[in-house]
């Protein structure tokens, strides 16, 4: 369980996304030999995050910049940066998305009493682990 308000929940889980889209939007930009299967998971991977912090955007007031509890369960695994050949960075992306996963999983185990709050992380959840378990078969595929 995570010691943190449900405001503050929110704030990291931006934070990641924010994360997530700048990450992936640099990858794209470094990686111009990139397979076009790759870039157009990259692409998604942006599209859905940049989706993700529209829809938790009404649940904070000020984004202060201050990175929680939430925010250092992901922060451990980072997306791609060295990784230069496919399956490395396609192996990259899904431990991205299962600890992206991991901090849902944990901030919902804190949300007990804003059900609208909940009901929003948990089909964000149940999309992010749609597209986990479509990159494992990519990567698996390569």
């Amino acid at each position: 369980m995570i010691d943190q308000s449900p405001a503050e929940i929110v704030q990291d889980i931006l934070h990641i996304h924010q994360d997530r889209i700048r990450i992936y939007k640099s990858g794209l930009h470094h990686m111009t030999d990139m397979d076009g299967d790759v870039k157009a998971l990259f692409e998604r991977m942006i599209e859905e995050s940049i989706k993700y912090a529209q829809q938790l955007t009404s649940y904070i007031q000020k984004a202060d910049g201050i990175k929680g509890n939430t925010y250092k369960i992901w922060e451990g695994p980072k997306a791609p940066g060295g990784a230069t050949d496919k399956k490395s960075i396609v192996r990259t992306c899904a431990s991205d998305e299962l600890a992206l996963v991991n901090t849902y999983s944990m901030a919902l185990s804190s949300i007990t009493y804003d059900k609208e709050l909940e009901n929003l992380l948990q089909l964000q959840r149940q999309n992010i682990i749609e597209l986990y378990n479509h990159i494992r078969q990519f990567y698996n595929a390569q």
